[in-house]
């Protein structure tokens, strides 16, 4: 306990906190006139951050790649919509190969909603839960039926706790569960069984999957200045298929926003977000995840905007390149 303490107070928060309690406090209370309303940069008292997802004025951007650290109320929307090209080498099954290069189209539509429990002293609590439905179709140069349809849906739990947090510095730890079921849809499967038995079978046409993820993690958001915030987190996946394999995923994300409308009046937010995910099991892949978003900043209950990532890597030995963009809407309460 006394290494906590000694940490603390060796922040700069915390100092600021004493020099509020020696200096400012007394002051004000000596002072015959009373102190004015905190300024428009701030948009809120700076110790009450229960509820909040502004630090130091600078309200953070939601990113489908770092989770943040507030334990705010709110609702969320999201449609994406995924391109990607693989160049993979088949096996006949004769002792030939042949080079295919395969392209996915892909559809999301997910909903979130988080609802802050409340605070205890310095640490406040929230709850959160998601779904969302997807469909992915693959083609290539001769035929649609060589790649199989995919069509799936998820939900999942979360918790998060603040354990504590200042005006420009907030971390926080979560823990979330989800549940992943797909449905594969390949006609020619089917009608490969088919050949192979001597008559028509559906043996292959629809297959089924479920998959289950933990995920233990640990966020942060930082913002020196009104214009500007940054968030990262870190986050341990085990991910297990029924039946089947379990892998480890290591996965970290960074997101940088700038805000122009403090300082110019313009409602338009920028961002700029990376993320890092290495997979321990039976793929071992190592995958970089990089984009952007702009974003309509002109309401501090509510977060408005497009946001895409690509990839380029490496994957079970194809080559692979992924991008994905979405229309996002977050109301806060």
């Amino acid at each position: 306990m006394s290494t906590i303490r000694t940490s603390i107070v060796g922040h700069p928060c915390a100092r600021a906190f004493l020099f509020l309690a020696t200096v400012l406090i007394p002051a004000a209370a000596r002072a015959e006139k009373a102190p004015p309303p905190p300024s428009a940069s701030d948009g809120f008292h700076w110790d009450d951050q229960t509820n909040q997802r502004a630090l130091n004025g600078h309200y953070f951007l939601p990113s489908q790649v770092v989770p943040d650290p507030f334990t705010t109320t709110h609702f969320g929307s999201s449609t994406a919509f995924g391109y990607g090209r693989i160049d993979a080498t088949i096996d006949n099954g004769d002792g030939t190969t042949q080079n295919l290069r395969l392209k996915l189209l892909a559809i999301q539509q997910s909903l979130d909603l988080q609802v802050g429990m409340g605070a205890a002293g310095p640490a406040s609590f929230a709850l959160r839960v998601r779904t969302s439905a997807n469909a992915v179709v693959g083609v290539n140069g001769d035929s649609a039926l060589y790649a199989p349809a995919n069509l799936g849906y998820d939900y999942g739990v979360g918790f998060v706790a603040k354990p504590w947090g200042c005006r420009y510095f907030q971390f926080a730890l979560s823990l979330d569960f989800l549940r992943s079921t797909s449905y594969r849809v390949s006609p020619v499967d089917a009608l490969r069984n088919s050949l192979a038995q001597g008559s028509l079978t559906s043996s292959g046409l629809l297959s089924k999957s479920n998959t289950t993820d933990l995920a233990p993690g640990l966020s942060l958001a930082l913002s020196p200045y009104k214009v500007i915030g940054l968030m990262s987190s870190l986050r341990y996946v085990w991910e297990h298929v029924d039946g089947g394999s379990t892998d480890h995923l290591l996965d970290w994300g960074v997101a940088l926003s700038l805000d122009l409308n403090p300082v110019l009046s313009v409602p338009i937010g920028l961002q700029g977000v990376y993320e890092l995910v290495k997979t321990y099991g039976g793929s071992n892949d190592l995958q970089h995840y990089g984009g952007g978003g702009l974003w309509y900043t002109g309401r501090k209950d509510l977060a408005l905007g497009v946001e895409a990532v690509a990839t380029k890597s490496k994957a079970n030995g194809n080559d692979q390149l992924l991008i994905q963009g979405q229309f996002r809407l977050r109301y806060y309460w």
